[in-house]
């Protein structure tokens, strides 16, 4: 007996589906959208596209302190998952008084996510530079909030 290619097709799914294979002659289903691909405009903020930078002076007064913990707290919520945010330590410009570092409680709110303009201002200035340019030139926008 002469098998034509449609009868060797044939016998090939029989076979497959009697020894429970059926899945190797399906197309694979394609790997789930992160949630991020298809977020939602909050606002005016297109979670797909913009940047928010969180600017915290520490000085000379502790109100930044609860502003960084809230701030944290909230980027954490389910809602702004897909926000991609930074946040600064020791954007001051010229007021006197003691900075008030926080490392530990940065680490906490922002993971690896921020930057230390305190202790190295230039370096800084340098990396948002980059980042908001990388931002604007692929038509995004930055949303800067400044504490204090």
């Amino acid at each position: 007996m002469v098998l034509r290619g449609i009868d060797m097709l044939r016998l090939i799914l029989a076979f497959g589906l009697l020894s429970g294979m059926a899945g190797c002659f399906s197309k694979p289903n394609p790997p789930p959208l992160s949630p991020c691909a298809t977020a939602s405009m909050m606002g005016q903020f297109n979670s797909q596209t913009d940047l928010f930078v969180a600017h915290f002076d520490s000085k000379p007064d502790v109100d930044d302190l609860h502003a960084i913990a809230a701030v944290g707290s909230l980027l954490k919520q389910p809602t702004f998952a897909c926000v991609e945010a930074v946040a600064v330590a020791g954007a001051y410009g010229v007021q006197g008084g003691e900075f008030i570092p926080s490392p530990a409680l940065f680490d906490m709110a922002f993971g690896e996510n921020w930057l230390d303009g305190h202790s190295d201002r230039s370096e800084t200035i340098a990396r948002q530079a980059q980042h908001f340019i990388q931002i604007l030139e692929a038509d995004g926008h930055v949303w800067i909030m400044i504490a204090g």
